[in-house]
Formats: structure tokens, sequence, C-alpha cells
């Protein structure tokens, strides 16, 4: 157990990181403070168990977060036009709807964070108005409910929909995943704390930063093969903490899930954890062996 002399000398270093980053909105400054946690880690984990003291400094970390949650990847601005296209229609109206939450009133200082479920579950209700087919999809870490990767947390709601013979995925909260404040890579590799988020992958391929953009600004694209696979695996992705990349060295930020693949994942006969180590997976609980281990070997 860590004991509350050295604990307080830890707490007044993170906040002098803190008011530092408040001062100054440097990003190298926050990655200090991860690598500087990565460093510490194992004053806390000692036989195969984290004293709760450690997450007193996730706290302030996250806090150091905070200030630069204005700040996104890609910002591409929403448009509250109204649409004689049918789709289109779908999306106006649920943009609406969704706005009513945001207490700025302007759609683009949204980040439509948490509010995934309430936006899924707007579109079935429109679609069904219009008998419209719609379905709407859960994504759960590792793509199994009961596993809680994550405490719960962490999963997706987004929406399928069918017409005029295509298919179209609808996810008019996916800017929330393109915060910068949670997309650092040295945010792997840190117990307890969540992996970068999606915008993070999707931000690494050329083809991938132009489905999101389109995502992103249209809150709906043309669903084929390609680009449910491209969409999925941002996620799927995501789920994995930084012992995945110590133990595989697999710096691709690839998978080799298919189309069919998924739609197992989603029809609960398969998972990412039959493929993947659970160790590697949602919350990391131990310590990388190397607190210098790189995430940046693209």
């Amino acid at each position: 157990m860590v004991n509350n002399k050295l604990l307080k000398e830890y707490i007044e270093e993170f906040e002098e990181y803190y008011y530092l980053i408040k001062k100054n909105n440097n990003i190298e400054d926050l990655k200090k403070i991860y690598h500087r946690l990565k460093e510490i880690s194992f004053v806390f984990y000692k036989e195969n168990k984290l004293d709760k003291k450690y997450n007193n400094l996730i706290e302030i970390i996250l806090d150091c977060e905070n200030f630069f949650t204005n700040n996104y990847l890609i910002n591409e601005k929403i448009s509250l036009e109204k649409s004689n296209d049918s789709i289109k229609s779908i999306i106006y109206e649920t943009r609406n709807y969704l706005n009513k939450f945001n207490r700025s009133k302007d759609i683009n200082m949204f980040s439509f964070e948490g509010m995934c479920a309430y936006s899924s579950y707007k579109v079935k209700e429109i679609c069904e108005s219009k008998n419209i087919e719609c379905y709407v999809l859960d994504i759960e870490p590792g793509y199994k409910e009961d596993i809680n990767l994550f405490n719960g947390s962490n999963f997706h709601f987004f929406n399928i929909v069918k017409l005029n013979n295509n298919y179209y995925l609808i996810d008019c909260t996916y800017k929330q995943f393109f915060k910068v404040s949670k997309t650092f890579i040295e945010r792997q590799g840190i117990i307890n704390l969540s992996p970068p988020r999606v915008g993070t992958y999707m931000m690494m391929y050329d083809d991938r930063i132009s489905l999101s953009k389109e995502l992103l600004k249209n809150g709906y694209i043309l669903l084929d093969d390609d680009t449910f696979k491209k969409y999925l695996d941002g996620f799927t992705i995501s789920f994995r903490n930084g012992l995945y990349y110590e133990n595989t060295l697999d710096f691709s930020y690839k998978t080799n899930y298919t189309v069919n693949d998924y739609i197992n994942f989603f029809n609960g006969k398969d998972n990412q954890l039959n493929y993947e180590d659970k160790k590697m997976l949602g919350y990391q609980k131990v310590p990388l062996k190397d607190i210098n281990f790189s995430f940046n070997k693209r």
C-alpha cells in the first residue's frame, strides 16, 4: 500500500502539471503527465494488486484532458437545413431533436457525448412513422455485453436503414469520438484509463478519414461491405489496450475481421474475445513491462 505521505507528493506533482496545462494549454505537457503516470504505476501495483489510491492521479489526468475538450480531430460543419430527400430528412429531424439537449443551441458546438441511444431510437421512431425499414445496432466492447470490459461503458448505438433498395448507416453522434481530449495515442498503456477513442484510429488512413468526414458532415453513409468494415474496425481497435501492442507488436492498427465476422458478432454467434486475449482488451489492469514503450510505430 502506498502511504499517505507519498501519495500527497504525487498528487502535488500532478497538480503542478494541471496548472501548467491550464496556463499554457500545451499538448506536450499532457503527454508528459501520461508518461509520468506510467513511470510510477509500479509503485501502486504490488503483488498483482492495484492500490485504489492510484485513482486519485487518474482523476487529475482526466481534469487535465478537459482543457482540450472543445477541440476535435475533424470538425465538419453540420447544416440544419430541411430537405425533401428521404434520408436527409431523417437526419434533419434527428439532429433537430438532439439539439434540444444542447445548451449552446449551436449544433456545431455540441459533442453529442452520451447521446447515441437517444439518437438511434429517434431515427427508429422517425423511420417507423414513414414505414421505412430501420434497425438499431449496439456495439458492445468486445462485442459481448456481459464481459464488462469497461465496467458497462464504451458501448455505442447506430442505425442501419433500408431505403429505395439501398442500405445506409446512420450515426448522428459520431463526433464524440473525435474529441482531441480523448484521442492521444499516449493514453495507451495506462492502467485504469480507457484507450484512445475511435477517432484516433480513423485518422490513421486516408480512406478512413474520408469515411469519417462524410459521416460527420452528413450523419449517414451509403452502406456497403467496405464502409461497414471500416466503420466497425475503428471501434474494434479502440477496445484494445496497451498490452495488445506490447505483446503482439502489431502496429498496423487494422483488423482481420470480415463483414461476415461482424455480422456474427452482432448476432451473438461470435465475439472479439474468441480471437483476442481478454487481458489485452478494455481497461488495462497491469503496468507495461516497458514504461517507454512507444505506440507511434506506424
